[in-house]
């Protein structure tokens, strides 16, 4: 993507738009990578969150989230970062 100057590849998945969190959380566990960021928006990236780590939250708009998944299956929400930190605003 232009904007960010990202340099590792991104792959966009419009039929995650209007999708369901289950959907949204098979999709991402089928790649085969170290690591993965998924962009979204509410209220699916609160419900994939805890679909993932069993956490009851709400994500604001623009935060940033680190989930840690598990060889078992299992997840944990290592960190929620509110959007206000992430600008210095």
């Amino acid at each position: 993507m232009a904007a960010g100057n990202w340099t590792c590849p991104i792959e966009t998945a419009d039929e995650l738009y209007y999708g369901l969190v289950d959907h949204m959380v098979s999709l991402a566990c089928r790649r085969q990578v170290p690591v993965l960021m998924l962009v979204g928006h509410e209220p699916t990236m609160s419900s994939a969150l805890g679909y993932l780590t069993g956490a009851d939250l709400r994500m604001p708009t623009g935060a940033l989230a680190r989930v840690n998944l598990n060889l078992d299956n299992s997840a944990e929400l290592e960190w929620l970062i509110p959007p206000h930190l992430l600008t210095g605003g």
